[in-house]
């Protein structure tokens, strides 16, 4: 994206708009019809089960429960106590790792829908000529904004 690169003439004939007088207030409405509120989109989020059941059905979680599923088999064929201990270690390992993954995808959820919160509720529009206050989901494209 390199719009802001372009020479004024060219911005203003790809936007549809002018930097001194802004949008026309009829054509901002339209635009706002057009292409929708100026808000992030929200993803139907994954209930915290779904995430943790998916955190040990992985295929990376699938191979060392094929790994650990074998030591135990090898440990009641009477293959020694290693086998045991083997098992043990690696559905530690699953399981902690499980843990970490799920906590660090709730974290990282938690921090995008904070986002959010940093779209300012009102701006400073230029529209027809005159600076007005509005609330920052009117804005379209092509508005010229006073920062």
């Amino acid at each position: 994206m390199t719009d802001h690169k372009l020479p004024i003439e060219e911005f203003e004939a790809l936007f549809h708009t002018n930097v001194t007088t802004g949008l026309s207030k009829q054509a901002a409405a339209e635009k706002l019809l057009k292409d929708g509120p100026n808000k992030l989109s929200e993803k139907e989020g994954v209930h915290w089960s779904l995430l943790l059941i998916h955190e040990f059905i992985s295929p990376m979680a699938l191979l060392l429960w094929a790994g650990a599923i074998l030591c135990f088999i090898a440990y009641g064929l009477g293959g020694g106590d290693s086998n045991l201990y083997l098992a043990v270690i690696i559905v530690a390992i699953i399981l902690l790792t499980g843990f970490m993954n799920f906590y660090q995808t709730l974290k990282s959820q938690s921090i995008m829908g904070s986002f959010k919160d940093f779209i300012p509720p009102e701006t400073i529009v230029i529209r027809d000529g005159h600076e007005e206050v509005i609330d920052a989901t009117k804005l379209v494209v092509g508005d010229v904004i006073r920062i």
